[in-house]
């Protein structure tokens, strides 16, 4: 039995993969590692980069969405404020209409 048990550990020793073997896959293993890490890390810029890239042109399109209501806001201003002035009868009976809905509006409640 003995014997046996020693030709077990034998076989089971002489299966076992050499250390130069092991540390080759083990210096395979981190250059390839190595090299994931990398392309994952130009692969993160990349993204980064073009993710800044089209936020700043949404800013840019916002900042100009922007001037054209604040251009639009004031054209409409002015035009209020032109009618205000050629029409200030009609003017006043809207505003008093106005008024006399809100007070409706507020005595129901």
């Amino acid at each position: 039995m003995a014997s046996t048990l020693r030709d077990k550990t034998r076989d089971a020793i002489s299966d076992l993969p050499d250390l130069t073997e092991v540390r080759d896959e083990i210096a395979l293993l981190r250059r390839q590692i190595d090299k994931m890490s990398r392309q994952a890390l130009r692969d993160g810029r990349g993204l980064r980069d073009r993710a800044a890239g089209r936020a700043n042109e949404l800013y840019a399109d916002g900042e100009a969405l922007l001037g054209d209501l604040g251009r639009e806001l004031r054209l409409a201003e002015r035009r209020a404020r032109d009618t205000v002035r050629d029409h200030p009868a009609q003017t006043a009976a809207v505003a008093l209409v106005g008024i006399g809905l809100l007070v409706a509006l507020l005595w129901r409640r």
